[in-house]
């Protein structure tokens, strides 16, 4: 029993390693793992927002889906704008143009909105590969993680 605590308090102190599978469903949510509402739900709370977990649900390559706590988006945002010219890189521009503040709900799901569910042609049943990747959430289509992998292991079996 000491053991389940311990690896409960590890996974709030540290990003969820490893991937998961999620499915969007009739409704354009998907389920974040336990792990990773529970990471989620712990950074938002170091950061003073105590009842809700506000993520921001975008893509700044439209390619990938990014998921961030709504807080270190703005963090990440200001960066960026800071890079660019005019205040507006093109992550920034992508990002706003695509993205939307969305709560996670009691259960762990997180809606995807309309637009960007319409640019990264995700439908009902899609299903997708959920990687924790420095500050936030990446998803993946399974068709983007299977030609991921396939070029991965291609490259490893090409060195030496």
């Amino acid at each position: 029993m000491a053991k389940t605590g311990q690896n409960q308090k590890i996974s709030t102190l540290y990003p969820p390693q490893g991937r998961k599978e999620t499915r969007i469903d009739t409704k354009g949510r998907f389920r974040l793992p336990v792990e990773f509402a529970t990471y989620f739900k712990t950074l938002a709370q170091s950061k003073g927002d105590n009842t809700k977990t506000r993520l921001f649900v975008t893509s700044i390559d439209r390619k990938r889906i990014y998921v961030y706590l709504l807080q270190t988006w703005i963090d990440v945002a200001k960066k960026l704008a800071k890079n660019s010219k005019d205040g507006l890189s093109p992550e920034v521009f992508n990002a706003q143009d695509l993205g939307e503040t969305k709560e996670m709900d009691y259960q762990g799901r997180v809606l995807v909105g309309a637009i960007l569910r319409r640019e990264m042609n995700l439908t009902d049943e899609t299903e997708a590969h959920l990687l924790w990747y420095d500050d936030h959430l990446l998803m993946l289509t399974d068709v983007q993680y299977q030609e991921y992998r396939t070029r991965m292991l291609g490259s490893q079996k090409a060195q030496p």
